[in-house]
Order: structure tokens, then C-alpha cells, then sequence
């Protein structure tokens, strides 16, 4: 899509959806200028993927995360420097160490989820359930002393937790947020 003189000029029109799997929409206010969805929705080859199909956005949600965190940093709710104790009811004691620093910078000694047995990424968790699992294994090592990428080893699993930090911090209303069902992500 270009834009020029304020009007939007399609490479390509988006009537045939071929290989796509998945959905697009894009609006200038409230006008739908392409709103298409095809294919499948990968973890059921038989349920086709609609403008209202859910998806698992995973690592895309990471810099909205660290943005709510350095949010609540400035306005003095948390510190980056807090330990994840704070925010978590029930913090397993090997990571009582572990900071907010830690989880943004991958640097909290977690595991990357491919380290969990028996973890399905195909199935919604309850996040008691996965906190349970990431506990379940010892770290990798103590606290700020590695990087270590994992997928959950930023805020949002321990800050998204129920009665987490993250439930005080609202960045943006988006149109229709209100009919989002508040549930466990697929």
C-alpha cells in the first residue's frame, strides 16, 4: 500500500487471497479500505481463518509490554529494579531475585518454552498453568548474569498475571475494545 497526497494506491488488489493465512485489515477512520481473511487458522486445518478469528501474537506483544512497564516507571507505580516478587502472588522462591530489568533484558535466567516438556502451544493455558510449568524447571542461571532469549522471559506472563501490575496501565482505547472477550490467549 502507498499513500500519496493523502490517498492510499494498492500494488496489488487484495480480492484473491491465494496462500494467505490469516487476516488484514486496514481502516482510515472508520472506513474499511481492505478487510480480507483466508486460509486456515494453522492449529485447526479444518477452521477457516474469518475477520473475527483470534490469533497468538506472541513476541509482537513484547514492546507494548516493556512500553506499559516504562510507563508505570515514570509515573513512579513500579522501578524497573523491582523484584518480580512484587507483582506475582505466590513467586516461586528461586525467583525472588529476579527483576523487571531482568525480564525486559532477557537476563532473568528463564527458560525459552521449547524447554518445557509437555508444553502444547497450540492449546490455551491459564496463566496459573504456565507460571507452573516456567517454575517447574530450574533457571539457567543466576539472575543478570546471561542473556538468554526466551518468549517468556519478559513481564508479560508474571506482570499479566491475575492482580498483576499491567491490569493498572491502559495505553490506548482502541474502537470496539470493549467487545474483545477477556480471555486466555490459543
Amino acid at each position: 500500500v502507498l499513500q500519496s497526497s493523502g490517498s492510499f494506491h494498492y500494488t496489488y488488489p487484495m480480492t484473491d487471497v491465494g496462500s494467505l493465512h490469516g487476516a488484514v485489515l486496514l481502516q482510515r477512520g472508520t472506513e474499511d479500505l481492505i478487510a480480507v481473511a483466508g486460509g486456515t487458522t494453522g492449529t485447526n486445518s479444518d477452521t477457516d481463518c474469518t475477520l473475527g478469528t483470534r490469533f497468538q501474537i506472541a513476541s509482537v506483544s513484547k514492546q507494548f509490554t516493556a512500553a506499559a512497564v516504562l510507563l508505570l516507571a515514570d509515573r513512579g507505580v513500579l522501578s524497573v529494579d523491582d523484584p518480580v516478587r512484587n507483582w506475582l502472588e505466590g513467586c516461586p522462591a528461586a525467583w525472588e531475585p529476579i527483576t523487571l530489568h531482568h525480564l525486559l533484558s532477557h537476563s532473568s535466567g528463564l527458560v525459552h518454552w521449547h524447554a518445557l516438556p509437555g508444553l502444547d502451544l497450540t492449546s490455551p493455558a491459564a496463566t496459573s498453568d504456565l507460571l507452573g510449568s516456567f517454575a517447574s524447571v530450574p533457571l539457567l542461571g543466576p539472575p543478570g548474569e546471561r542473556f538468554s532469549y526466551s518468549s517468556r522471559d519478559t513481564p508479560q506472563l508474571v506482570l499479566g498475571a491475575p492482580g498483576g501490575v499491567l491490569a493498572q496501565v491502559q495505553l490506548v482505547t482502541l474502537p470496539g475494545q470493549a467487545d474483545v472477550p477477556d480471555q486466555e490467549p490459543g
